[in-house]
Order: structure tokens, then sequence, then C-alpha cells
């Protein structure tokens, strides 16, 4: 019997694992200081749904023991937040992880809201969970397009970034603010650091 032999894209894919495979058992031990620093930390994200947000979040969940993560999603086009959760998931990215942690899933929870509107557009109930239970804040979300009404535009990368700041500095949030142009990153960090804020900036080079 012939052996089989794998298409190209199979043979490709088959050699980009072996090459990673090094890393994947060093993240599989669980012992450096980026995966203990994460250790029991409940993590909140905007910007989950977008390319960033999808890769981070399966990286949390994939290289981490952490707690839990709350994401920030708002109704479109006639769905619901926690429909949307769960198509998000589909995506094959999630493929590894599904296969070694079947109930991720548990681990995410969707909080309703939008970065556009004051308070991220959180109830007060969801606004004080964040607070009391959060540890690290990604901020990810922004519109990066260039058609995009600078109405909007504003609502969305500066006063969302004003607000996550603000929720920041009202409960002593370590921050590490990272603009990339128009794509804002921002972490705000309370694990070490909650009675002092500290904020540095860095611009992508030209």
């Amino acid at each position: 019997m012939e052996p089989k032999t794998l298409d190209p894209a199979q043979a490709f894919m088959a050699k980009i694992s072996d090459r990673f495979k090094p890393v994947h058992d060093i993240t599989a031990r669980g012992t450096s200081s980026v995966q203990q620093f994460y250790c029991g930390a409940t993590v909140f994200l905007t910007g989950g749904s977008g390319f960033l947000g999808k890769q981070l979040i399966e990286k949390l969940l994939r290289a981490t023991n952490i707690s839990k993560i709350y994401v920030l999603l708002r109704c479109k086009k006639g769905k619901f937040i926690q429909q949307r959760l769960m198509e998000m998931f589909k995506d094959p990215l999630y493929d590894t992880l599904r296969e070694q942690q079947p109930k991720f899933v548990d681990k995410i929870i969707a909080v309703s809201g939008d970065v556009s509107e004051l308070n991220l557009g959180l109830s007060d109930k969801d606004w004080n969970t964040i607070a009391d239970e959060v540890d690290i804040i990604f901020h990810l979300a922004a519109t990066t397009r260039f058609d995009e009404t600078l109405k909007l535009a504003t609502f969305i990368n500066i006063r969302g970034t004003r607000e996550i700041l603000a929720l920041g500095k009202a409960y002593h949030l370590f921050t590490c603010q990272q603009l990339f142009h128009t794509l804002v990153l921002i972490v705000l960090i309370r694990k070490y650091w909650k009675n002092f804020i500290q904020v540095r900036t860095y611009m992508q080079s030209d």
C-alpha cells in the first residue's frame, strides 16, 4: 500500500506546525514569567471581534491559565452580542484551542456596549462588575476606515480611548498606552500598581 501523499497546502501546514513545535512545547510548560503574570487574571477587552482582538483572545486562552475574559460587543446587523460571539469562535483560528480546551468558551463573557459612547455604552451594573473584577484591560477597538465620517471616527478613536482611560484612572489602573496611527492599543494593568498611573505613549515610526 502506497503511503498517502499530502497536497501542497497540507504539506506546507505540516512544515509550519513542525517548525513551531518547540514553541508549543515551551508554552505547554506554563512556567514563563508572562504566563505566571496572567495566571488567574481577569481581562476586559475591546475590539475583540477584529483581527488583533481574535488573535489576542486565542493566545491568552491557549498560552495562559487566565480566569476569564470580558469582551465588549455591540449588536450588529440584527445579531445579538451572544450570537456574534458564538459566530466569532467558528473561525479556524480557534481550531487548535478548541482541540486543547473544548470548553474554552466558558471563560468568555460578552458585555453589551459601544466604544463610541460615553462610559463605553456599558450599563452601570457592567461598569461596576468590570471595575471590581478586572485586572487587565486591552483596548483594541478603533476605526481604520479612511472614508469614515469625522464625527464617528472621533467618537470611536478619541472618545473611546478617553473613556477607557477614565475607567483606568477611576480605579487606579497602571496604564500603558500605545498608539499606532489610527489603530489604538491600550493596556491597563491593575495587578501590581493599584495606587498610581503611568502613561507611556509610543508612536509608530513612519
